[in-house]
């Protein structure tokens, strides 16, 4: 029995590092790799849209185009989203530059990919997911929400949209739920050591916000650090528990089974930390 779940793990963990090669050769461009990074290539995501394809039960021919294309569309917002707009000196006013088109690169990769096999379905899907992406995204940065759970809903949208809308399209709506609240805790646990390490945070940011306009008294950070910190792992323990509900609805979970044993830990380890040191 470990044998074969052993091999199975193998076999994903192949799978996983082969796909990652294609979107690194796919992403590598001789003259953007002068003066810019590769792209980052998040392979939590990558395992996940594995995972609802190897669902989905879509035909192998189009099975890996789909999830290279969802990759690339995913790693065009990561570049996009990585821009900074704070003033530059002339000579990395370039770099910024390049990052910008790289990201407009990766986007049109996908849809020269599927426009090949004339997907006229997928070009439409992962469009309409860019563009919820980013409606979400700037309600986030803008502070557009009024409440926790309205912020907390539009982060999980920020992260989640693309693959809503593939799974949504074949009627696996529990399949996007789970994939939703993956991603969604892995977003707010990066958030969380963001600002545990003093540097800037989205999340923390528009809940600090929020906290200001809700309080009659003047908001200070360090008397509010416990309470924004108490609201995440609230949702973060949540979404544990929505996807414990709703994997065993689901094939093939080894690998994913996995990450998310180190993702608790990683949160459990978090969390007795910050007492520690509170």
């Amino acid at each position: 029995m470990n044998a074969n779940k052993n091999a199975k793990l193998q076999d994903m963990n192949t799978r996983l590092m082969n796909l990652k090669e294609v979107l690194q050769k796919k992403t590598r461009q001789p003259y953007m790799s002068k003066i810019i990074q590769q792209p980052y290539i998040d392979e939590d995501k990558l395992l996940l849209i594995m995972f609802i394809v190897d669902n989905l039960q879509i035909p192998k021919s189009k099975a890996d185009k789909y999830i290279i294309t969802t990759m690339l569309v995913q790693i065009a917002l990561d570049t996009h989203e990585s821009v900074q707009n704070e003033p530059l000196p002339l000579e990395r006013l370039k770099g910024r530059q390049l990052t910008i088109l790289a990201g407009t690169y990766y986007s049109g990769l996908y849809y020269q990919i599927l426009a090949e096999i004339d997907d006229i379905f997928m070009i439409r899907t992962l469009a309409e997911g860019i563009m919820e992406v980013n409606e979400h995204k700037v309600s986030v940065y803008s502070h557009a929400r009024v409440t926790v759970e309205s912020l907390m809903e539009s982060l999980k949208k920020t992260e989640s949209s693309l693959f809503d809308r593939i799974t949504h399209f074949y009627n696996r709506d529990e399949l996007g739920e789970l994939a939703a609240n993956l991603v969604f805790i892995n977003r707010v646990l990066l958030e969380k050591k963001q600002f545990l390490a003093g540097k800037p945070s989205i999340l923390f940011d528009a809940l600090s916000k929020l906290f200001e306009t809700e309080q009659s008294v003047p908001f200070t950070l360090h008397n509010n650090k416990q309470s924004l910190i108490h609201i995440c792992d609230k949702y973060v323990s949540l979404s544990f528990k929505e996807i414990e509900q709703s994997i065993d609805k689901c094939e093939h979970t080894e690998l994913f089974r996995e990450k998310l044993k180190w993702m608790k830990s990683q949160q459990q380890e978090a969390v007795q930390s910050f007492v520690e040191e509170g």
